[in-house]
């Protein structure tokens, strides 16, 4: 099976988890493989309205789990996650925690 790819070309912060800043950490698994975070150390500040350009261009054959994290302090919170497949086109998403009342975008293109 040939891989495909998608470009994913930034994140923006439509509305933080802490009403102050998150500390944004990256996990992407291709095929149900391992995670593997972005930054590999450290965390992105990110304040509403902030954007973070990535660039950040990943394989996978059937499908990838895209999953945006707050590492506060020592712990992470799930902020949202979106599932890229065979179909996926080029455009944004947003991805959302309805609990802690936060929102993302996330811009890419296939």
């Amino acid at each position: 099976m040939s891989k495909k790819s998608v470009k994913i070309k930034s994140i923006r912060c439509v509305k933080t988890i802490n009403k102050k800043e998150d500390r944004i950490v990256i996990a992407h698994q291709a095929d149900g493989g391992e995670q593997v975070p972005f930054p590999i150390e450290g965390s992105e500040k990110l304040e509403d309205g902030d954007s973070l350009p990535l660039n950040l261009t990943l394989e996978y054959e059937h499908e990838l789990l895209f999953t945006i994290f707050d590492k506060s302090k020592e712990e992470y919170v799930y902020v949202g996650s979106h599932d890229f497949q065979e179909t996926s086109a080029s455009g944004t998403v947003n991805v959302f925690n309805m609990i802690r009342d936060a929102e993302y975008t996330i811009s890419y293109e296939s």
